[in-house]
């Protein structure tokens, strides 16, 4: 009973921590923020973007056309579309993000055209 009450706690400070951490964020770090980055997955969620990019970046909802979402990845697919959330994030957090998603051992980070605009993604690595 003490390890799960345990875990929980820490989890909490360790949130917190994050939180904490991305409320310092400078205007600086705003205009700093030139890498659009397209977003289906779990980084949708304001609680794990934060923690793992550590930093507050508001989001808006985006389309992805051309791929289809399987599970937790997207795949090619001409008729098909992905919801999403296009954010824009310093080069800095992008590298956080890219050891969150485990580049290029778990995903793959490449470009693709989102409202026109040219954009990051993450996919599956698949051999």
């Amino acid at each position: 009973m003490v390890r799960p009450v345990l875990a929980f706690i820490v989890g909490l400070i360790l949130c917190y921590s994050s939180l904490t951490l991305a409320l310092s964020v400078t205007t600086k770090n705003i205009a700093q923020r030139t890498e659009p980055l397209f977003v289906y997955g779990t980084l949708t969620n304001p609680l794990v973007r934060t923690a793992m990019c550590q930093c507050l970046v508001s989001t808006t909802p985006a389309q992805l056309t051309g791929y289809r979402k399987v599970g937790r990845n997207i795949i090619a697919s001409s008729t098909a579309v992905v919801a999403g959330e296009l954010m824009y994030i310093t080069p800095t957090e992008l590298a956080r993000l890219d050891r969150y998603e485990q580049v290029p051992e778990n995903y793959l980070r490449h470009r693709v055209e989102v409202a026109g605009k040219r954009v990051w993604v993450y996919s599956k690595n698949i051999p």
